[in-house]
């Protein structure tokens, strides 16, 4: 136990030497790390700040929560007072144009948990030309667009408590738009929460996780939230034979690899502890989390509500959770065998992507002369 302990102080410090990498989406990665922005509140900073933190892939815009109540049935944009005025957001499509020049994903998400969206009758077909029109490739002289030119890289979908009913055939009709712009890869994400694979009454996220079959609409990245529900990542290792409930990275995989060859699913976590929110999982138990989520077929990386959170909460290592968390993964996907952060057993092995200078190199060679060291002494038989 002892051992362990310090093993972990060390590998602390580790993380915190480590440089973070900058980085950018990888459809082939596992340490992309998504990031929800727009309703964080005064504590906001504006959106270029965000994609200039290392480790960032995705950042979502949040939201579209109107479906129909702008000029001439329009959709309207939500990004909490950070437009004068939501119809031409010119600073903010200043910093998305910095953003996807470094390689970061923007997308815009409709839905959240509050809106009118929620209560209205709207036409996905309508729907899906507007949003094309608005945000990603389309071009209509009617319509006004809050990026100009900008083109979002995607739709990412949030709806919550509400009909299921349209939200697969929307999915289709957008990627049938998608296909029409050749020069611009576009990708379609959902944040369902955790127990969303389940029919129940006002399971908005139903016809996304099992759309009719006649409908291209399962999404390319599921953003799961682990949060706010009895499957929260705050469970994990707390399963019991008595439980079916608890957290469930595990049964999304499985449905991933059932149902589609491409969609990724990430690990949905709050980026702060706040009165409105549950199951915020503090970094020092996180990294047990995401080492055994990482081995998962589908998964792609971490998904966090929100960027003001996330950066706003410094964590054992020295640096914000959002950093931390970043780093982390990093570690993990240097490894060319696929881990490389394990504490299990008699097993810790360090690797990073960067080299290792003066003390830092010092001790990360006497961690691996201890721990060669205790595993003889545990493979050493003793006498009875």
């Amino acid at each position: 136990m002892y051992i362990s302990s310090l093993l972990f102080v060390f590998y602390l410090c580790l993380v915190h030497a480590q440089s973070l990498q900058a980085r950018g989406y990888s459809a082939a990665g596992t340490d992309n790390l998504v990031f929800y922005w727009g309703q964080g509140g005064r504590g906001e900073r504006d959106l270029g700040y965000y994609c200039q933190q290392p480790g960032v892939s995705i950042m979502v815009l949040a939201f579209v929560n109107d479906f129909v109540g702008g000029p001439n049935g329009q959709p309207k944009l939500n990004l909490a007072g950070k437009c004068s005025n939501a119809n031409r957001c010119e600073r903010v499509a200043r910093d998305i144009q910095k953003c996807q020049k470094m390689g970061i994903k923007v997308l815009m998400s409709i839905g959240g948990a509050a809106g009118p969206y929620r209560s209205q009758k709207w036409n996905p077909d309508i729907l899906a030309a507007h949003l094309w029109t608005m945000f990603l490739g389309g071009a209509n002289k009617k319509v006004q667009r809050p990026f100009g030119n900008i083109k979002l890289d995607g739709i990412d979908f949030d709806p919550e408590a509400t009909s299921a009913v349209g939200y697969d055939r929307l999915i289709h009709r957008l990627r049938s738009y998608f296909l029409l712009d050749t020069h611009h890869e576009y990708v379609i994400t959902a944040a369902p929460q955790c127990p969303d694979l389940d029919a129940y009454s006002n399971n908005a996220m139903f016809s996304i996780l099992h759309p009719n079959p006649k409908y291209d609409a399962y999404p390319d990245m599921v953003f799961v939230q682990f949060y706010n529900n009895v499957c929260s990542a705050s469970e994990f290792g707390n399963w019991n034979r008595w439980r079916s409930n608890a957290f469930n990275f595990d049964r999304w995989n499985e449905w991933a690899e059932k149902n589609t060859n491409h969609t990724t699913v990430y690990l949905g976590l709050l980026g702060k502890q706040t009165h409105h929110d549950s199951g915020y999982v503090p970094f020092s138990q996180l990294t047990s989390v995401i080492n055994s989520v990482f081995k998962q077929s589908r998964y792609a990386g971490v998904m966090m509500w929100d960027a003001a959170g996330a950066y706003s909460n410094p964590t054992p290592t020295g640096r914000q959770y959002g950093h931390a968390v970043a780093a982390h993964m990093q570690l993990l996907a240097s490894n060319a065998a696929g881990s490389s952060a394990r504490a299990q057993g008699n097993e810790f092995s360090v690797h990073f992507s960067s080299p290792l200078y003066g003390w830092q190199a010092a001790v990360h060679s006497w961690l691996q002369r201890v721990l060669r060291l205790k595993k003889l002494s545990d493979d050493t038989p003793t006498a009875s």
